[in-house]
């Protein structure tokens, strides 16, 4: 496995151009660099409380077959617990709400392949240890699945059409969404973190913090396939597309770290 760490620096010796620049033109493109702010930074402000009960949203997701955001809050009264709410795209209207799990729900996941949202149920009450799923076309809760205690990380992989769970503390379930059934449980050393896939290989790769490495699980596999030991307390990764490599944010635990690992997908069985 090759894996190369980048760590970041910066120029000093870059020579300082321009120095007699024009106050007017400095000041006409502050001017216009402020309006095309105000302007475009915010557009409206959706209260769901009026419209739909539903206060302190969670997470997000979209589901883009039918221009959908769907958002993970609370609710009170005859109805109180944890709902999803679809908010139309382009009316920004409330269009849909449904029941899901817990009373708390730590991800979202859009399975686009299957039309379904994923949502982690966590928190103190209820069931901490499933997925609700919704059909975005009926835009209904269809089913709960159950995969490990207080799933946290949620991540879908399109080249299998699975779904990966990831609790807050070394379980790892692999969900089939063409049927939502688990196919497959591990265990992973050294905690989990964040998750994303390789679209080259398939394969998914998972961030250990506490053991400062990435483990990867193969996509047809459903199995451990190899462990990349990285930077310190690495805390996030992002796969890029097309591209065959995996980059891993070393976060750092008792001293703070300055690198990204980056991982060879090409290699990593």
């Amino acid at each position: 496995m090759n894996v190369r760490r980048v760590r970041g620096s910066h120029n000093r010796s870059a020579p300082f151009h321009n120095r007699a620049a024009c106050p007017m033109a400095v000041l006409l493109a502050i001017c216009c660099w402020l309006s095309a702010a105000n302007s475009q930074w915010l557009e409206t402000t959706i209260d769901l409380s009026p419209c739909t009960g539903v206060t302190e949203p969670s997470c997000l997701a979209f589901c883009d077959r039918d221009n959908t955001v769907w958002i993970a809050g609370q609710t009170v009264g005859p109805e109180s617990g944890n709902v999803a709410v679809a908010i139309d795209g382009v009316t920004l209207a409330p269009v849909a709400k449904a029941h899901v799990g817990a009373d708390v729900v730590n991800a979202v996941c859009y399975a686009r392949q299957e039309n379904k949202l994923y949502f982690a149920n966590g928190g103190w009450f209820g069931d901490r240890m499933t997925l609700s799923v919704i059909d975005c076309s009926t835009r209904a809760s269809v089913r709960t699945i159950r995969v490990c205690r207080d799933p946290n990380r949620l991540c879908y992989n399109p080249v299998f059409n699975k779904l990966y769970s990831a609790n807050w503390a070394d379980s790892l379930a692999v969900v089939d969404c063409s049927t939502d059934t688990v196919v497959a449980r591990m265990c992973i050393d050294g905690g989990t973190g964040d998750m994303c896939y390789s679209l080259l290989t398939g394969a998914v790769f998972l961030a250990n913090s506490s053991a400062n490495t990435v483990t990867i699980v193969g996509g047809a596999t459903d199995s451990i396939v190899g462990t990349v030991t990285v930077g310190s307390a690495p805390t996030s990764v992002c796969a890029v597309l097309g591209g065959g490599k995996v980059f891993c944010a070393n976060y750092g635990s008792s001293v703070a770290d300055s690198t990204i690992s980056v991982i060879d997908c090409a290699n990593n069985q």
